[in-house]
């Protein structure tokens, strides 16, 4: 088989391929039995019509589709392997010689990404924002694990429903009195943590003692992230038992409760490790997102492959519709409340598909200078992983991920990481402290928000 290729564009490649006329007159005879297997004639079975008069019946004119179905993607991927090309798109197939005694030549036409130079990514000099830890937020921790070890008490002395309490409640709630999908509970506990609700909510609750009910109604908010944005809900609420929390003490013995230390300071040293870790790792992201800001300025629009805008435009919009229908709402629905079109939401989609298809011709040609790549030995802890959890052996777990493309997807993001760590290390980082809240000015979404 002979491959040629043709570079159109920076963004587009043809393929010419020729297969080779023994091949092609293989796959006719194929075809040929295959259809005189199925041809039925006056005076014979199906199937038994002679090959000589099946051959008078049966033209190579209609058996080209199946031969193209039969040579044609077996051709391409062999071409592509050949020539290592990633097409982006569909190709765009042009048939130039199809026949049993000349062979079939095709050309296919199809987008792939650039080969971009990244200039000056070395030595940039970044400033970054990196807190420190401290006493208070080691304390902060170690209380949260101590409320995770609390217990429930019922509240012995005669006073009302008051913040920091668990009430146990049968409520129910309408609009215009039609009652709400799950809207409506029995025995559920509720804890009055003022953050947890809408704002004022908890207030028509306070003071309430057991077997108290209460009607009000509250509005919430367009924003409001549950099904019950910008409704106007009317409550009514019946308390059942108000409890309380008992903490334990904070000393050794709660150490060694919540964690392998033998003492309270050894869980402190550990949490405060294990914190001071997460810091640096956030502020690393934070690095690699201004240098990734700074260079992103060189991929020009041009350079830019509208299927893979699209795709990663599909990409978005899809995961937007699966965290929506986690919290029971619809796009249709989303864009209703918001006043937007599906038009709007679509240059929306392109815009957010077009920054991530930037981000992917960076960090490719990033790789490439660098002469990054996912190895056998990056990938197997994730497949003895994957191995693992399903109960299947690492080969069969690598053939899957292989024929369902996650192997690819898995080796992209293992790209990514490792094209983040090193613009991280050639940057010259500054790190400070966070400026106090009332001096930060709103930053510019990042732009790799998961790298």
């Amino acid at each position: 088989m002979k491959v040629n290729v043709t570079e159109k564009s920076p963004i587009e490649r043809v393929l010419e391929v020729s297969v080779p006329q023994e091949e092609v007159g293989g796959a006719y005879e194929a075809a040929f039995r295959s259809a005189l297997h199925r041809l039925s004639l006056p005076g014979f079975r199906k199937g038994k019509v002679p090959v000589a008069m099946g051959r008078r019946h049966i033209k190579d004119e209609s058996l080209t589709g199946q031969v193209l179905e039969d040579l044609l993607p077996s051709a391409f991927n062999q071409a592509l392997e050949e020539t290592d090309l990633h097409p982006l798109s569909e190709p765009r197939w042009e048939i130039l010689e199809n026949s049993r005694d000349k062979g079939l030549v095709f050309k296919a036409t199809f987008e792939v990404l650039p080969h971009v130079e990244i200039q000056d990514y070395k030595g940039l000099e970044i400033t970054q924002e990196r807190p420190e830890i401290g006493d208070e937020q080691v304390e902060a921790v170690l209380e949260r694990m101590r409320q995770g070890q609390s217990e429930l008490l019922t509240l012995e002395e005669d006073r009302g429903l008051q913040e920091g309490d668990v009430a146990l409640v049968d409520f129910h709630s309408s609009e215009n009195g039609e009652p709400l999908p799950r809207g409506n509970a029995e025995n559920y506990p509720m804890e009055l943590i003022p953050g947890s609700y809408v704002q004022g909510f908890l207030e028509n609750l306070y003071g309430m003692k057991p077997d108290e009910e209460r009607d009000f109604e509250v509005d919430f908010p367009a924003d409001y992230p549950s099904e019950l944005a910008g409704k106007h809900v009317a409550f009514h609420f019946h308390l059942k038992e108000i409890k309380v929390r008992r903490l334990p003490e904070m000393d050794d013995a709660f150490a060694q409760a919540v964690s392998d230390k033998s003492t309270l300071e050894e869980l402190r040293a550990e949490i405060r490790e294990r914190m001071t870790s997460q810091v640096q790792h956030e502020a690393e992201h934070g690095v690699a997102n201004q240098v990734f800001q700074k260079l992103l300025e060189q991929i020009q629009p041009e350079v830019v492959p509208p299927s893979l805008v699209l795709n990663h435009a599909r990409q978005y919009t899809s995961s937007v519709i699966r965290d929506l229908d986690r919290r029971g709402q619809t796009l249709a629905g989303m864009l209703q409340q918001q006043g937007r079109s599906e038009e709007d939401w679509s240059k929306h989609a392109m815009g957010i598909g077009f920054g991530e298809a930037c981000m992917e011709i960076l960090i490719d040609a990033l790789a490439r200078q660098e002469g990054i790549q996912a190895t056998e030995e990056d990938l197997d802890p994730h497949i003895e992983q994957e191995a693992a959890r399903t109960h299947q052996s690492e080969t069969a777990v690598r053939n899957r991920m292989r024929k369902e493309g996650t192997l690819d997807l898995l080796k992209s993001h293992i790209v990514r990481h490792k094209v983040m760590h090193a613009v991280v290390d050639a940057a010259k980082v500054e790190y400070v402290l966070p400026r106090p809240k009332d001096q930060v000015e709103e930053a510019p979404a990042p732009v790799a928000a998961e790298v």
